[in-house]
């Protein structure tokens, strides 16, 4: 799959970097990323390379012995096919071989900013939503591939053809087009001579190492190949597979283990379906589903004001019985405690908190609610290039004229450039909710909650 457009970004300069922090999409909401690079209209003293990449301009008095050691360390991981390096990983390292160079902060984070500064490396930081690191990785830069490869001699691939081998005898055999899709886009890569990896969602993606044996790239890349050979149709446990594909190992059924969460999001990221659709069983993540209202999972009556379901059990119920007449979709579970709070449960109103991006769980949860069609549903988002996606995902997985969607509250948010594809949508209500985003900027499900306390009715409560 195409790699998810950022919700909006914020750039700035500061000294000689360039700072660009991105909100992309995530299974918890719109997650903050920042890239670091060096500005390419400011060139430091000691520059390793001009701002026109990949021309290398080493320094005068050539490289100190620090810096030669980071330049090392990052051949070796490039030589490994590592394609984003951990910087803690790097400065563990690194304080064991390097002490931090002359007319430099001490310590290994200098050593690595200077490596920035210069244009070798740009640093991307995942954020929590305090703007905290929750981690950090480093890639080499086009102009830092160059200045590698005059240090230290080009690098060796021939691992990548024996892969794309490998590859191309998968795609022979699929019967799946989904799979084949994705066999395919990663064959392109290892043929156009980069090596490849799979999107695994928010853990970062996973490359091929070509110096590893039996890599978790290899493992699942062999995974889909198998699956994606078998007839549409066929029905496999997990662990069966697993068995299969390591028969004469021991505990061949648990090899794939510690990897299940991986295949299972990367086959949702890459192809669009999850493992239960492609048929494979026993593989589940593990969700909850967060709900207010009259909900008898076959007939059992469930406590709480706010219970929650295992996406887990929700496979296992046949029939959900409720006598809601109304049911409420909401992206997060602010909302939800507050319609909760409000007491819509006892007055005819089943909400269930999607939280973000629904899970295939959850649909089926909808499936199986004994009147959905009977009902009246209710779509309720924030107001931002994320719930244009939640809502379009939903009103596509809804029975056909199934659902409206709870209009702009009409206040005033940061302006924000909506994707003409939402403007000219084909359903009209994605449109109007696209043109009322485009018209007064993007609103947040927890700003119009002081609007339903003030009795403003742009959502009208039971």
């Amino acid at each position: 799959m195409p790699a998810r457009e950022p919700l909006f970004t914020h750039t700035e300069v500061q000294g000689g970097l360039e700072v660009i922090t991105a909100y992309v999409p995530s299974r918890r909401g719109a997650r903050p990323v920042r890239r670091i690079t060096r500005c390419a209209s400011v060139t430091p003293p000691g520059t390793l390379v001009t701002p026109a990449a990949p021309v290398v301009t080493l320094p005068a008095g050539g490289l100190d012995q620090p810096a030669r050691q980071v330049l090392l360390l990052l051949h070796r991981a490039r030589a490994a096919g590592v394609q984003r390096l951990s910087e803690v990983a790097l400065r563990k390292r690194l304080a064991k071989v390097a002490a931090a160079p002359a007319g430099v902060g001490g310590g290994t984070l200098a050593l690595i900013d200077s490596m920035i500064a210069r244009g070798v490396v740009e640093r991307q930081e995942n954020l929590d939503r305090q703007g905290n690191v929750q981690n950090s990785f480093l890639t080499v830069t086009p102009a830092g591939e160059t200045l590698l490869e005059s240090l230290f001699g080009p690098i060796t691939r021939e691992p990548l053809a024996e892969l794309a081998q490998r590859i191309q005898g998968y795609l022979d055999s699929c019967r799946r087009p989904e799979i084949a899709a994705m066999l395919g886009r990663q064959l392109d890569l290892v043929r156009s001579g980069q090596v490849p990896s799979l999107d695994a969602g928010e853990t970062g993606p996973l490359a091929f190492m070509p110096r590893t044996e039996g890599s978790a790239y290899e493992k699942i890349i062999e995974f889909f190949g198998f699956i994606g050979g078998r007839p549409a149709g066929e029905v496999w446990d997990f662990k069966e597979v697993s068995g299969r594909l390591h028969s004469g190992i021991k505990d061949s059924v648990k090899h794939l283990d510690s990897l299940r969460y991986r295949i299972a999001t990367i086959a949702e990221i890459e192809t669009g379906l999850s493992l239960e659709e492609m048929g494979v069983s026993g593989a589940h993540l593990l969700y909850w589903v967060p709900f207010h209202g009259d909900l008898c999972p076959d007939g059992a009556s469930l406590w709480g004001s706010v219970p929650a379901l295992s996406t887990r059990d929700i496979r296992r119920v046949k029939q959900f019985r409720t006598q809601a007449k109304t049911l409420m979709l909401v992206e997060n579970r602010t909302a939800l405690d507050y319609l909760a709070d409000a007491g819509v449960g006892s007055r005819g109103w089943l909400v269930i908190c999607t939280d973000g991006m629904p899970k295939h769980g959850m649909f089926e949860m909808l499936v199986r609610l004994d009147h959905l069609e009977s009902m009246e549903v209710l779509t309720w988002t924030d107001w931002d290039a994320g719930g244009l996606r939640i809502t379009e995902n939903i009103l596509k997985r809804l029975p056909a004229g199934l659902g409206s969607v709870v209009p702009h509250p009409l206040l005033h948010g940061r302006k924000v450039d909506v994707s003409p594809a939402y403007l000219s949508h084909s359903d009209p209500r994605m449109r109007s909710m696209a043109e009322s985003i485009s018209e007064y900027g993007e609103v947040y499900q927890e700003e119009s909650l002081s609007l339903l306390n003030a009795g403003a009715g742009f959502l009208t409560l039971p």
